[in-house]
């Protein structure tokens, strides 16, 4: 579905504080969150990564990183299918409401997905902090921790006992540049990878 690829309508409700976008189910993400910062909207809650497609984003039941968001499927207002016996089928919470919550994680067994429309947010910078916890801490504390800011990930390293637990809030503060790091020049590239080539053999 790679080339099904096009952003369809940009349909926004001011009044309300957010838009529906309608675009083909092959689109990538980051396509999608290209065309969306140009319009001064952003998908509010989404996952690490942004290579998936908006089919596969929800197919696979990805979630963000926020204890006051759901699935990204919870920001789907409705898809089209293309079902088993090859029918076109328009699916939202009026028009075969099962079928549409099945299909918010069906990892295909409903059929595949070729347009999908999104309601999405007024654009917004995160302002985030990283600090290194102990595993029983995040243990012994993940109550407080989860509902501590509305973007919340945590990085576990099983063989240190020690995770990495970065928070997130939204903030009107101007993007800064991330800070230089020596790891992120080509030499340093070149070592770190060096050092895992070293560790696997």
């Amino acid at each position: 579905l790679d080339k099904l690829n096009k952003v369809h309508e940009l349909k926004e409700f001011p009044d309300q504080h957010y838009a529906d976008v309608t675009v083909d189910a092959g689109l990538r993400i980051f396509q999608l969150s290209d065309y969306l910062t140009e319009k001064g909207y952003a998908i509010q809650n989404l996952g690490s990564i942004s290579e998936q497609s908006v089919a596969g984003i929800i197919s696979t039941g990805t979630h963000g990183a926020s204890p006051y968001h759901g699935l990204v499927s919870s920001q789907y207002v409705n898809l089209t299918i293309v079902n088993g016996k090859g029918e076109v089928v328009f699916l939202d919470s009026e028009h075969n409401p099962e079928t549409f919550r099945a299909a918010m994680l069906s990892l295909g067994k409903i059929g595949i997905i070729v347009r999908a429309t999104l309601r999405v947010i007024p654009s917004f910078n995160i302002k985030s902090t990283e600090e290194v916890i102990h595993f029983e801490t995040l243990l012994n504390k993940w109550d407080t921790i989860w509902t501590s800011s509305e973007f919340i990930r945590v990085w576990w390293y099983p063989y240190t006992r020690k995770c990495v637990l970065w928070r997130g809030v939204k903030t009107s503060d101007a993007v800064r540049p991330p800070r230089k790091s020596w790891w992120g020049t080509t030499l340093g590239r070149l070592f770190f990878d060096s050092l895992l080539w070293i560790s696997c053999k």
